[in-house]
């Protein structure tokens, strides 16, 4: 058993990195890269490597893949736009954290460590730094 905490460690840190990515629009980002990747493909087909890379970002022949994406993430922008702000509740909530006033063991309160920072540099001063 001790050889899967390891394993489910990694794989809930691939989950977490791949739901956040969906959360700020990776899945476009996905799409587009493979898209231009394939457009590269075929347009190297009938010409040379440069142009075909010149073709593909010059923004006068896209591919269908590029017009959905485009398509898509207008689309998602309109619908933020027009949803009302959402109350959030998190953030409108205040919360009160209260520390004890004991200082750690061996280790002098707060106050005396303020003023021992207070004191006027050494002179002259150290000349080894």
């Amino acid at each position: 058993m001790w050889f899967i905490q390891p394993v489910l460690r990694n794989v809930s840190r691939w989950i977490l990195i791949g739901l956040l990515a969906l959360t700020v629009g990776g899945q476009w980002f996905i799409l587009q890269s493979a898209a231009w990747a394939g457009m590269i493909v075929s347009y190297s087909k009938s010409a040379t490597l440069t142009e075909a890379i010149g073709k593909t970002f010059d923004g006068q022949h896209p591919c269908p893949l590029c017009k959905f994406v485009a398509r898509s993430q207008g689309h998602e922008k309109k619908q933020e736009m027009q949803q009302p702000p959402k109350a959030d509740f998190f953030l409108n909530a205040v919360f009160v954290v209260r520390f004890g006033l004991r200082p750690f063991a061996g280790h002098p309160p707060a106050q005396v460590l303020v003023l021992a920072r207070c004191e006027a540099p050494p002179l002259p001063p150290p000349r080894a730094v």
